[in-house]
């Protein structure tokens, strides 16, 4: 072009063009390839990477698979732009995997047609390449980073190309378990927006299949949380969605429930509202000796929220109610959940709540509880001697007040 505005001889200028391409030299087209390749080589800023934004790639990819004979500067422009470090974040973030999958779809018969397979080609090639940057430490590092720091759209973006790019077992596990890959898909499930809500759907899905096909060593771990959230994604709060027809009024505060589903599950409440009690024909019943946080769960359970994964009620259950259940549960003849209440309290053995544990597990006659306790306090770090002591001298004190 410089050329050309000094008065150079154009046909000087075409016979250089002819001499490297075998397309037309002065086509618009290779004009515009030949300035994109160039320019693809140059990106030294980020901020300079709007060559590498969708409104571009997507028009490259849209000529090549239009054109029956396409310039090959345009399939080399995008083979550089996946292997240019500047411009690698940039194609992630704008889309660039999905803008490579709707090309594919277009195929009719790869086998039979010439532009199909040459088209066929051409994606396999640029696949191959943005894979080998993906799961480079340098691509695991970009994921990473969009996944703290971008926005909604180019996270999604990001989760989906992880999920058709990404295939070793660490650098999986690093993005949609420690990155929080997987809890951001969770909240997109959600969304207000239909189009994201729509897209996480299928990625949550074709993610949960590649890991299902891949026989990764230690894969089990994403299995199941990817498992936790489709389970989320279909199951509802029993209890939220049950039709309350008795009321319990604990503390001057209202506790609903469904008559019949309580009574078919407890006992207790089976003999209190069918039986020869007072309360067998009212509607509002005073429940004393509990609180209203507690009776509250103690219904989730009844009405058929059995664990965190069905019900975010029960996964949010606070230490103390956590405390006053297990003793509930005895009352209340609730064995099973009594057994839910234990594992949960084992799993919140810490220096400042395992003499509380421990108490509630001797008064309440839980010998598995109490047992945990105790190996966790003769486990605890040595080097840490003051906080030890206590421990003990904790312990030997609710014994005595037992």
């Amino acid at each position: 072009m410089k050329a050309l505005e000094k008065n150079v001889p154009s046909s000087r200028v075409i016979h250089k063009l002819e001499a490297s391409e075998n397309h037309t030299p002065y086509s618009i087209d290779n004009l515009v390839l030949s300035l994109l390749t160039q320019l693809s080589f140059h990106l030294e800023k980020k901020n300079n990477s709007e060559i590498a934004g969708k409104a571009c790639f997507s028009v490259v990819m849209d000529y090549i698979s239009c054109i029956p004979n396409p310039n090959l500067k345009a399939e080399k422009f995008l083979l550089s732009l996946i292997k240019n470090r500047y411009s690698f974040e940039k194609l992630i973030a704008s889309g660039f995997v999905a803008e490579m999958e709707s090309q594919i779809s277009i195929l009719h018969n790869p086998t039979r047609c010439d532009h199909c397979k040459k088209l066929n080609i051409t994606n396999q090639k640029l696949l191959s390449a943005i894979k080998q940057e993906a799961e480079s430490d340098f691509g695991i590092g970009t994921f990473g980073h969009i996944l703290s720091t971008g926005r909604k759209l180019s996270q999604i973006n990001a989760i989906h190309a992880i999920s058709k790019l990404v295939v070793r077992k660490s650098a999986l596990f690093k993005l949609i378990i420690q990155g929080n890959g997987l809890s951001l898909l969770t909240n997109f499930l959600t969304d207000s927006s239909k189009i994201i809500s729509s897209n996480a759907v299928l990625y949550l899905c074709h993610l949960y299949q590649n890991i299902k096909k891949q026989t990764l060593v230690g894969k089990e771990r994403i299995v199941v949380s990817l498992k936790h959230v489709i389970q989320r994604l279909f199951q509802k709060c029993a209890y939220k969605e049950a039709l309350s027809d008795v009321t319990f009024c604990v503390n001057d505060i209202n506790v609903f429930a469904c008559r019949e589903t309580i009574c078919e599950n407890s006992n207790y409440f089976n003999a209190m509202l069918r039986g020869y009690f007072s309360e067998n024909s009212k509607t509002v019943i005073t429940m004393p000796d509990i609180s209203a946080e507690t009776l509250t769960t103690l219904f989730h359970f009844l009405h058929g929220c059995k664990t965190e994964n069905s019900c975010a009620y029960i996964k949010r259950i606070p230490f103390a109610v956590l405390l006053e259940l297990l003793g509930q549960c005895e009352k209340f003849l609730l064995f099973d959940v009594k057994a839910y209440i234990e594992d949960r309290l084992c799993h919140s053995l810490f220096p400042n709540t395992v003499c509380k544990i421990y108490k509630v597990a001797k008064i309440n006659n839980s010998p598995a509880l109490i047992k945990k306790a105790l190996q966790f306090v003769l486990a605890m770090d040595v080097s840490q001697r003051d906080v030890l002591l206590k421990c003990f001298q904790e312990f030997f004190e609710s014994r005595r007040k037992i």
